[in-house]
C-alpha cells in the first residue's frame, strides 16, 4: 500500500530505535520507512518534525499516535531514509490524507490516535519496550518520570515533574566533579554521563555547557529509555 508514496532519494538503511529519528533529522525532508519483522510503514519528517505515522502488519493498520506508540516500543527497527523534494513531500501528505492517516502541521498540537483496524496494536509482535520519542513536550505524559531539570550554579530550572526534597544543584555538581576526578585518575578520559541506579529508580546527570541536565525516574523506566530521553533533551535545548 505504501508503494504509492513517492520514492524519493534513498540515503541508506540502518537499524536503530525510532528515537534516533527525532534527534538526527533536523534538516531532513522526506519519509523514514520502517520495518519491524513482517510489518512495514513510515514516518513523514518535515525538518525535524514528525508529520505523519503509518504502520501495517498483516490485516492490522496503525495510524497516527497508535503507530507512533507501537514503533516507539520497539528496541530496534530497520530505518530507511528517503529524501523528498517539496513536491514529493506534498504528494506524500496528500496520500496520507486520502488514506485517513492523521497529518500534523504547525497549526495542530499533535497527531491523534486512529482506532480503526486494531489500532491498539494488541495483536502485533511485541519486543522489549525501550526508547520513546525523547521530547520535552511529551515528558508530562510519560509514566515514571519524576523530574527533569537543568541546574545552573545554585538554581534549578524544573522542566517537568517535581524536585524531591533534599535534591540540590550543589550536590549534583559535587557528584559530577568527584566522578570526573575518579575517571581521570584511572586514565579513562572525561565524564560524559553520570548514571545512578538504585532499587527505587534511575538518576542521570549530564554536563551541558555551564549547566547540568538531570533526569530522575522510577524503576519502571528502562535505563536505555533514560539515556535516549536525555539525548533528546540535549538536542532540544
Amino acid at each position: 500500500m505504501t508503494d504509492n508514496l513517492p520514492g524519493g532519494t534513498s540515503l541508506g538503511t540502518m537499524q536503530a530505535p525510532l528515537s534516533w529519528v527525532y534527534s538526527h533529522t533536523v534538516r531532513f525532508l522526506g519519509a523514514v520507512k520502517v520495518a519491524v519483522r513482517d510489518g512495514r510503514g513510515f514516518v513523514l519528517i518535515r525538518r525535524g518534525d514528525a508529520t505523519a505515522y503509518y504502520f501495517r502488519y498483516g490485516d492490522i493498520t496503525l495510524r497516527g499516535n497508535a503507530a507512533r506508540e507501537y514503533l516507539s516500543s520497539m528496541e530496534v527497527i530497520e530505518l530507511t531514509l528517503c529524501k523528498y523534494t517539496d513536491e514529493e513531500f506534498a504528494a506524500a501528505v496528500a496520500w496520507c490524507r486520502a488514506e485517513g492517516v492523521p497529518v500534523h502541521d504547525n497549526e495542530e498540537e499533535n497527531v491523534v490516535a486512529d482506532g480503526a483496524d486494531g489500532a491498539d496494536g494488541a495483536d502485533l509482535p511485541q519486543d522489549e519496550v525501550t526508547e520513546p520519542p525523547a521530547s520535552l513536550s511529551l515528558l508530562a505524559e510519560m509514566d515514571g518520570i519524576i523530574l527533569a531539570a537543568r541546574c545552573t550554579e545554585e538554581e534549578m530550572e524544573v522542566l517537568a515533574g517535581t524536585c524531591p526534597d533534599g535534591l540540590a544543584c550543589a550536590d549534583i555538581a559535587a557528584s559530577l566533579w568527584e566522578s570526573d576526578s575518579l575517571i581521570g585518575s584511572v586514565g579513562a578520559g572525561s565524564l560524559r554521563y553520570f548514571f545512578l541506579e538504585t532499587p527505587a529508580g534511575h538518576f542521570c546527570a549530564v554536563p551541558d555547557g555551564e549547566s547540568i541536565l538531570c533526569v530522575l525516574t522510577d524503576r519502571s523506566v528502562p535505563l536505555g529509555r533514560v539515556r535516549s530521553l536525555v539525548q533528546g533533551l540535549l538536542s532540544e535545548q
